[in-house]
Formats: C-alpha cells, sequence, structure tokens
C-alpha cells in the first residue's frame, strides 16, 4: 500500500524519525540525538535544532482534514529544504489541531539554518494547497552551546521548542532561558 511507495522515495529523502504515527519511539529519537551531540562535542562543531510548528490561524483554519494535509505539506516543505545526507526530521506528537517538526541540523552555520527556514516559508508562500493557507507557521532554533553545561537530548529539543514558542508571544519573561542555564549547570 501507501507504506512501500513512501519507502521507495525514502532514498531521496532525508531521515525522518516520526514519532506522531507512532513509526519510531522517543527512545530511538533520544539515542540518535545523543549521538549527533556526542560526535558534535567531540569534533567541535556546531549542532543546531530548528523547530517548526504549523498550527491554525483562527478557527476558520479548523476545517476537518486541515492538519493532516498541512502537516504533509510542512514535511516536504521540509524535505525540499534541508541537506539530505546531513540533517534529520524529527515529527513530533503535537495534538490535534497543529504539526511539530524539529529539524536536526549538523555542522550548519547560521546561513544554513536561515536558508532552511526560508525555504520553509517559500513552500508555504507559493502554496496551491489551501489547507495551507489558513497556517500560521512559527520556527525556533538551538544551538548545542544553548542547552547548559551538560545538554540532554530532550534539553535541546526543548530548548528550541522554548524559543520557537518565545517568538510568538508577546511578552517573553527574560528570565525563563537564565533559569534553565542554571538549573541545567
Amino acid at each position: 500500500g501507501r507504506g512501500q511507495a513512501l519507502q521507495v522515495a525514502a532514498a531521496d529523502r532525508p531521515i525522518t524519525v516520526d514519532l506522531e504515527s507512532g513509526a519510531h519511539t522517543a527512545r530511538h529519537l533520544v539515542g540518535r540525538l545523543h549521538s549527533e551531540m556526542s560526535h558534535a562535542a567531540r569534533t567541535k562543531k556546531p549542532l543546531h535544532v530548528l523547530s517548526v510548528c504549523i498550527e491554525p490561524k483562527d478557527a476558520a483554519a479548523l476545517r476537518a482534514g486541515t492538519i493532516s494535509a498541512a502537516s504533509e505539506a510542512l514535511l516536504h516543505a521540509v524535505h525540499a529544504a534541508v541537506r539530505p545526507k546531513l540533517d534529520w526530521v524529527a515529527r513530533l506528537p503535537a495534538g490535534r489541531d497543529s504539526c511539530r517538526l524539529s529539524i536536526v541540523m549538523p555542522e550548519a552555520d547560521p546561513a544554513k539554518i536561515a536558508a532552511v527556514e526560508q525555504g520553509v516559508r517559500n513552500a508555504f508562500v507559493n502554496t496551491d494547497t489551501p489547507a495551507l493557507r489558513g497556517m500560521s507557521l512559527t520556527f525556533g532554533f538551538a544551538a548545542l552551546t544553548d542547552a547548559g553545561e551538560q545538554p540532554t537530548a530532550l534539553g535541546l529539543l526543548a530548548e528550541a521548542e522554548r524559543r520557537r514558542r518565545g517568538l510568538k508571544a508577546q511578552a517573553t519573561p527574560a528570565g525563563e532561558f537564565k533559569n534553565v542555564q542554571e538549573a541545567d549547570a
């Protein structure tokens, strides 16, 4: 069925760890990200996690099936924007009305991160998919060095997510990040 078609095409696509569909477990994601973090620490190379979320702007955008169509479109946009052999993607459980992805970007400079974000935004701006028109797209990213002295995989994912939400919130308590760092130290 559909699984086979996806697998054939998967060879050209970046690796996707899918927690939303239940195809992979959180442990799989944590293990994979952890080895990426160890590698970055050993080689003194940068590592970033880019958190992307898509959600309806208002109730009108909340039609049935919209979010699954938007979620697929987001995954396609991300796959097209990332570096296939280097970056990989995790689809995180996000509830019924939103879709969250984390993009793990080893050895990326700020320009590469900006390029991925821009690529995803462009895909949404130029879309023919009606499902995407009423959606809001937010981003946040964290570097390994942002996640405290002894960062954990979940800590790094959470930091990128916090920064994404901080961009969306009107007032961000500046202390929130400070406390996080102290708690991790």
